[in-house]
């Protein structure tokens, strides 16, 4: 089937539908979630919106918790979800002043997407990009009031390069949420070595929190100290209680913790690292 082929039905298909938002909606799911198609076909689609699919972008994805997006017999849902895309555009447009406008997607549920250029796509936009994500949860906290949860993906380059950083957001978001905190932004790179186990279980990602593991595997005592830190949330007085400790006891193993890993589970990202390399291994023994 040629490119042209593929643009005429394209365009056939994109009048049928009644609003330039749910084009725009098709356009995504077609690039990041729906069949796999040749990168051409996609990128002669994004034209017809004038949108240039080769210029690097990252994906966030959103999901916002709000009971109006999960009821379909709610009246107004539509528009709750163009009142939520419009904020989210906004929000991105406010921080990403020299850029082109961010592209914002509903896919379903209560998960929206946003593809966002990067400017020129070398390592200095990506690092930028990452600096920036504590600024663009406040922006995008600012613009809707619902509690939500953030997924960032890194980039990739080319149209098959979006879907993968949109397969990092999702699992980034989710994993994030079941295993720490929901409404909060996470980044795949917040799961350090553990980052690729999110994208499948296989052998070389398992060896990665056995390794990490195995330097505490013969002091069960510290294990113990951090299951019980996690579920007091980081809380060190709660956990000493918990754990019948005194606060200087707890404070000695959690710096041997530090020594022996080189990560600290005072810090949130050095903790999650830990945490999902303890709970993956469990998954992987099971499995």
């Amino acid at each position: 089937q040629s490119i042209i082929d593929v643009v005429v039905h394209q365009a056939i298909l994109l009048r049928e539908l009644p609003t330039s938002q749910e084009r725009v909606d098709k356009l995504l799911y077609d690039v990041l979630r729906g069949p796999l198609q040749p990168a051409g076909n996609l990128m002669a689609e994004a034209r017809l919106f004038d949108v240039d699919l080769s210029l690097p972008r990252s994906v966030l994805v959103v999901i916002i918790d709000d009971p109006a997006l999960t009821d379909d017999a709610h009246s107004g849902r539509e528009a709750v979800v163009e009142r939520h895309k419009h904020n989210l555009s906004q929000a991105l447009r406010a921080y990403f002043t020299g850029h082109d406008a961010p592209l914002v997607g509903y896919l379903g549920h209560n998960q929206f997407v946003i593809v966002q250029d990067l400017g020129v796509g070398d390592e200095a936009s990506v690092d930028k990009l990452k600096s920036s994500l504590r600024a663009i949860d406040r922006y995008i906290g600012e613009q809707i009031s619902s509690p939500l949860t953030i997924g960032v993906g890194n980039y990739h380059p080319g149209v098959d390069g979006l879907r993968t950083s949109y397969d990092e957001a999702v699992s980034a978001a989710e994993m994030g949420s079941q295993s720490w905190d929901q409404h909060r932004l996470y980044h795949i790179d917040d799961f350090g070595v553990v980052a690729p186990l999110l994208t499948g279980l296989d052998h070389s990602s398992v060896a990665l929190s056995r390794e990490l593991l195995e330097q505490l595997d013969e002091q069960r005592d510290i294990i113990e100290t951090l299951e019980a830190f996690f579920a007091a949330n980081m809380s060190m007085t709660e956990t000493a209680k918990q754990l019948g400790i005194h606060r200087n006891t707890l404070v000695y193993r959690l710096d041997r913790i530090t020594d022996t890993l080189g990560l600290d589970p005072r810090l949130f990202d050095d903790a999650v690292q830990i945490r999902l390399a303890i709970l993956f291994n469990r998954f992987a023994e099971v499995a």
